[in-house]
């Protein structure tokens, strides 16, 4: 339903606050973190939802060592989504539900050597099915679990972050989303 390859830019939120920077650089989009412990998100820029979707993108840290990306999903709002993150210095990631400033884990920091570490790219992938939620990294399923939250025509968007290195720059390319057969 939807592809982007990032090889047109104008349809992704640019802008600098400071803080951050959201931008299309060299044929893919790049979220810059300055300051440390601080993230922050693009919408995918698509309307409506399916109750059975995938939502997919390749990502690589460009600069730093101890950056933190993902995609979020389910989303009603800045403060109400689930937020699936991968930190590759560590070979990690994990998924938390967002509800008003409390972060869950519902998938607590989880090693896996199937996510690359360093700055080579990460293919992550959510799969939601009604209440089924499957993670995603490089084709290898993660986990797998169950929750109604956040059902219906939600949005998403990506996900850049910082640990206690800043800055970080994030590079997205290849965003897909699709209903699942």
């Amino acid at each position: 339903l939807f592809v982007d390859d990032f090889s047109v830019s104008g349809r992704w939120y640019e802008a600098d606050h400071g803080w951050g920077r959201f931008s299309y650089q060299e044929g893919e989009y790049e979220i810059l973190i300055r300051n440390t412990d601080s993230w922050g998100y693009s919408g995918v820029p698509l309307e409506g939802g399916l109750p059975r979707f995938a939502l997919e993108a390749a990502m690589r840290l460009v600069t730093g060592t101890m950056g933190l990306d993902g995609l979020n999903f389910g989303q009603g709002d800045g403060e109400h989504f689930y937020n699936f993150r991968v930190y590759p210095a560590a070979q990690q990631y994990v998924l938390f539900k967002v509800e008003g400033g409390t972060w869950t884990p519902l998938v607590g920091w989880t090693v896996s050597a199937a996510i690359n570490a360093g700055a080579a790219t990460n293919q992550l992938r959510v799969e939601r099915d009604g209440e089924q939620i499957r993670l995603y990294a490089n084709g290898v399923l993660l986990d797998s679990l169950a929750d109604s939250s956040y059902l219906g025509n939600q949005e998403m968007s990506l996900y850049g972050g910082s640990w206690t290195e800043a800055p970080v720059a994030l590079r997205y390319d290849n965003v897909t989303f699709s209903e699942l057969p």
